[in-house]
């Protein structure tokens, strides 16, 4: 998974005062890259850095990115963790835009599963994966996928994507 991937998402901006006061005060998920970079992955390359997402009510996404500006480096850890990545390049920002905190928790979700799939490891910065019980539900409907021939899946990654759809439509039941 790279910035590539995220088309619904608003454009790259870089990480700044003027991309905070420019951020929507509205609920959504939010994405940090490595502009122009790529770097190693345990499988594959990506320039994704960290995964992100308005967690309450009255968070917003231009909170969500003015709490760890580099200026403000001293109030939380996820702030030194993105000043030490800015040792290695200029960081960059995009978000999109959800309508209820269950959304932004679930497209976060979706974004660090995908990653974690391409990659078999979290963004650098991040720290823990939410909805592990879905992850565990995910991999154990792709396993089994995978081993039944009717499904007519050609790899690991199609029974993945049919995992996916699977769980995320059982979890939306009432």
């Amino acid at each position: 998974m790279t910035s590539t991937d995220l088309s619904e998402f608003s454009n790259w901006q870089e990480w700044n005062a003027e991309a905070v006061r420019n951020a929507p005060n509205l609920l959504g998920a939010y994405v940090f890259r490595l502009a122009g970079e790529s770097f190693g992955r345990l499988r594959g390359r990506s320039d994704l850095v960290y995964i992100g997402c308005t967690e309450s009510p009255h968070g917003t996404i231009r909170r969500r990115l003015s709490d760890p500006l580099p200026s403000r480096a001293d109030v939380a850890s996820l702030a030194h963790r993105l000043r030490d990545v800015q040792t290695v390049g200029k960081l960059e920002v995009c978000w999109k835009i959800l309508t209820t905190v269950e959304e932004a928790i679930k497209e976060e979700a979706k974004l660090l599963r995908t990653y974690l799939w391409d990659h078999c490891e979290l963004p650098p910065i991040n720290r823990s994966e939410p909805f592990v019980d879905t992850r565990v539900a995910i991999e154990a409907v792709a396993d089994y996928i995978q081993s039944e021939e009717k499904f007519r899946c050609q790899s690991h990654k199609d029974a993945r994507e049919l995992a996916e759809k699977v769980v995320e439509y059982f979890s939306s039941l009432p």
